[in-house]
């Protein structure tokens, strides 16, 4: 299944936390060093205690009024604590209620009021909100291209924000145009090493691993693990980002027991930390697909119910997420010859994916291609095909000569060679040879059975 892309990894919190300077008053002073003091706490992964710390700064910064500025920038740090924690919903409302404090105390147009929509667009995409995250976004890169200028790290911030909105909704070649022009604009400021950096590399990389370009994807994810690794005070979850992500990179390589290793140390390091979070769901979901692909059933059907369990205790049924967590599922109970079970759980997936992100999605199409080989299985070659066709259709447009692309003309061919329409499917092959000859390179025999070409 097409991996979960972690959302933004936050780096405004530091610009926010840094900058409550402005306040100068003896008065202000215990308040600043709660905020600092949380905020290290959230960077190194304890996040009930950094929740604790801004609770205790929330009640100074009352001392100031409850509709004060003070108030404002406490709530929005505390809305990312709650947010990285998973509660989603109460981040919502948490982030909703700075933003307003914040437009009022400080005007619409204010640094601060563009650092909480940034924020709050993030936790409108991890709740499947594409369309509200997308108008957030918009109007912070407003702000920020009026206030601080098009090629300020204020704007990268917002751009990045963007970048992976476009990932995650399948627009790869937008994200990384946005993305290549918000790593433009780092790499000209003074420290290039700062926090925003390793999340951009990142995602970039993702994003071109998502349209088959491993090439051009390896040098910037190990890039971005050097950077999240080095960085003074490294956030231990931010690294894991980054492992996260070399993962699916070894993925479309076909180097799974590598991939795994990845991924293990990812999962660890939430483990530690203590978080139940999308992001580690996300984790545990991927790893549970590769132990599938290289047959470990057992523990991935364990591991793809705890990834599940972890989303659905936040997300609604039709959330794409959970609706790849159902395809994963799918996925083990196909590999284990128990093809009405996982054609159930297929249809409930496609189902909540057309309803969250629509037709015309990388995840549609991987549905359409995997319900297309559980009806192949079951001599329904007529909707297999039909499948297919819908399947490839969403492919050349949203993920041409990408790795489901090949995978979508790869299970096409088999059924057409089901119905002996063998020099068609003879055609598709070689299309998905050529794919996968350029996207894998001398992995191709590690990835693919030589009998899906004979």
């Amino acid at each position: 299944m097409p991996g979960r892309l972690n959302p933004v990894v936050t780096t405004v919190i530091a610009l926010l936390a840094c900058g409550t300077r402005l306040f100068g008053s003896d008065s202000s002073a215990a308040w600043q060093a709660t905020l600092e003091q949380a905020d290290r706490l959230r960077k190194s992964g304890s996040l009930d205690e950094a929740g604790r710390k801004y609770a205790v700064a929330l009640e100074l910064a009352r001392a100031f009024g409850e509709e004060s500025s003070y108030v404002g920038i406490t709530l929005s740090l505390m809305g990312v604590v709650v947010r990285e924690g998973g509660r989603y919903g109460e981040a919502d409302a948490v982030l909703s209620r700075a933003l307003r404090i914040l437009e009022r105390s400080l005007g619409p147009e204010h640094s601060r009021v563009r650092i909480c929509l940034v924020e709050l667009a993030e936790n409108q995409l991890y709740q499947g909100r594409y369309s509200a995250s997308q108008a957030t976004l918009r109007r912070a890169l407003v702000i920020a291209e009026s206030s601080s200028g098009p090629d300020s790290v204020e704007t990268a911030t917002v751009l990045l924000g963007l970048g992976v909105l476009a990932c995650e909704t399948g627009r790869f070649a937008e994200a990384i145009v946005t993305l290549r022009r918000t790593l433009d604009i780092v790499e000209k400021q003074e420290a290039s090493e700062d926090a925003l950096l390793g999340p951009v590399l990142t995602y970039l990389g993702t994003a071109y691993v998502r349209q088959g370009s491993t090439q051009q994807a390896e040098p910037l994810l190990r890039r971005a693990f050097r950077v999240a690794g080095n960085r003074q005070g490294a956030a231990p979850l931010q690294v894991a980002s980054a492992e996260s992500a070399l993962a699916t990179l070894e993925v479309v390589r076909g180097e799974m027991h590598r991939a795994e290793q990845w991924l293990r140390r990812a999962a660890a390091v939430y483990e530690a930390a203590g978080v139940k979070n999308l992001d580690f769901a996300g984790v545990l979901l991927n790893l549970a697909e590769v132990l599938r692909i290289q047959k470990g059933y057992r523990e991935a059907g364990i591991l793809a119910l705890r990834g599940m369990t972890m989303a659905q205790s936040t997300l609604s049924g039709n959330h794409i997420f959970i609706a790849q967590g159902l395809a994963l599922l799918a996925g083990v109970h196909m590999s284990e010859g128990r093809f009405a079970e996982a054609e159930t759980l297929c249809r409930r997936s496609l189902a909540g994916t057309l309803q969250s992100v629509g037709e015309d999605h990388i995840s549609t199409a991987y549905l359409l291609t995997m319900l297309a080989t559980l009806r192949r299985n079951q001599k329904d070659f007529s909707e297999a095909e039909e499948n297919c066709r819908r399947a490839l259709r969403i492919v050349e447009i949203v993920g041409p000569e990408g790795t489901q692309h090949a995978a979508t003309l790869v299970e096409y061919a088999r059924v057409l060679r089901c119905v002996n329409r063998k020099p068609l499917a003879g055609e598709m092959e070689k299309r998905a040879r050529a794919i996968l000859v350029r996207v894998r390179e001398d992995a191709i025999a590690r990835t693919v059975d030589a009998s899906d070409f004979k």
